[in-house]
């Protein structure tokens, strides 16, 4: 009988190999598993400078109805996506007057974390990038490139993305704009999410509602 000979994997290979495995799990876990953010007080006081109180809430978004024109916009969108997701709310003397949220997206070079400001209407505030290995990244936080988002509105937004997406797909756009897109993508998400825990309960319109631990 012929004994078939299997040349051992060397510990290094074996090393490398659960490393490798290791980085795609934990990226897949982190998009899945909690969207945070690392310093929130630093960043409310950058964003909303004149904000008097907030509160944090850590909404679990798995098993809610997925939304019809967030797959249209999105293919392959699903609620679960954002697991436990933490939202801040931000208040003035008397009312919202806008939410913090981080919202990871798949780059090129791996997950890339956004922090997004919006107002209470969902026009976006401010943005900043808390892990992304980019190279545009600097590029896209630049003052010059934000002060052409500030204050745009979610169809506003909707319509930019829509624009640099088709120059993605001819060629003909810029660079940076393959990050510009994953920014837009993740503003219109964060006001997707806002849409829906401001949604009056009674409203026909309000999806399944996600579960929300109490606020702080």
């Amino acid at each position: 009988m012929e004994i078939l000979k299997v040349k051992s994997i060397k510990p290094y290979m074996l090393f490398i190999i659960v490393l490798v495995v290791g980085m795609f799990a934990s990226e897949t876990v982190a998009a899945q598993a909690f969207c945070s953010i690392r310093d929130p007080y630093l960043h409310l006081k950058n964003m909303f400078p004149n904000n008097k109180s907030h509160t944090e809430s850590i909404i679990d978004f798995r098993g809610v109805t997925v939304d019809l024109e967030m797959m249209d916009i999105f293919p392959g969108f699903g609620m679960g996506e954002f697991g436990a997701h933490s939202i801040f709310r931000v208040y003035d003397d008397v009312q919202m007057i806008g939410t913090l949220q981080s919202v990871s997206v798949l780059d090129r070079w791996g997950l890339a974390e956004v922090i997004i400001a919006l107002d209470k209407d969902g026009a976006l505030v401010d943005y900043t990038f808390q892990r992304c290995r980019n190279k545009w990244a600097r590029a896209i936080e630049h003052k010059s490139v934000k002060d052409t988002l500030r204050g745009k509105s979610y169809s506003e937004l909707l319509r930019k993305y829509s624009e640099l997406s088709a120059d993605l797909e001819k060629d003909s756009a810029k660079s940076a704009d393959g990050l510009l897109v994953l920014l837009i993508e993740s503003t219109l998400k964060a006001g997707f999410l806002q849409k829906i825990i401001t949604a009056p309960k009674e409203s026909p319109e309000k999806i399944t509602a996600p579960k929300e631990s109490p606020e702080n």
